[in-house]
């Protein structure tokens, strides 16, 4: 699952023309990597959400207000296919009572929660060189010592550091192109095939019907 997106995925994300970071704010910025690693992984919701960015938040109200509404005619071909695996991943997980009332904060923390947060990588990834200009900072994703092929990025706000995985989107949108090349099938296909090993078919199906306004 990429509800998510916690690079499990290749994909290109330069920053050699970035600034290279003061001693301090690479170091912060690495704390805040590692305590949303750590929450994340203990399923600490409510407190890996404190280190994500305000542009991560609002990608998922984005995609919560899409479960709702968007119908699958509009989907396919409107959004890339990590946002379209997240939407449907959200439909699979709420009802759309929950899903009207319920924040973007308290979204991803469930999902945290519930382990559906890219748990593999995150236990293999590690921060190389971290570089930052001005409130924005990029990180290169490491495996072991080998370059993961994309960077994580950080935004400053309100005097903290916090892990912008909206980025990480151009990452695992070519990893499931290739993925659903390398199966002979078409993206909407691939995106249910990988649902349905955790929902079934049936469950699928259903997940192509928006949940109501």
């Amino acid at each position: 699952m990429a509800l998510v997106l916690v690079a499990c995925a290749g994909g290109n994300a330069s920053s050699a023309n970035t600034p290279r970071s003061s001693r301090g704010a690479e170091t912060d910025v690495r704390e805040a990597y590692t305590q949303y690693r750590a929450a994340a992984l203990a399923k600490r919701g409510q407190i890996a959400v404190r280190y994500l960015s305000s542009a991560t938040l609002n990608y998922y109200d984005e995609c919560r207000r899409d479960a709702l509404t968007m119908p699958d005619r509009t989907l396919v071909g409107t959004v890339g296919p990590t946002q379209m695996l997240t939407i449907l991943g959200v439909r699979a997980e709420f009802d759309a009572q929950t899903l009207r009332s319920i924040t973007a904060s308290a979204l991803v923390a469930r999902f945290v929660d519930m382990g559906l947060i890219g748990e593999e990588g995150l236990r293999k990834l590690k921060l190389g060189e971290v570089l930052v200009d001005g409130d924005i900072a990029s990180a290169v994703a490491l495996n072991g010592a080998t370059p993961a092929g994309f960077s994580y990025l950080f935004a400053k706000e309100q005097g903290r550091w916090k892990l912008d995985l909206t980025s990480l989107n151009d990452a695992a949108d070519p990893h499931l192109i290739n993925a659903a090349h390398d199966a002979g099938l078409p993206m909407p296909a691939y995106i249910d095939s990988v649902l349905e090993a955790r929902y079934g078919a049936a469950r699928v199906k259903q997940l192509h019907h928006p949940l109501g306004p």
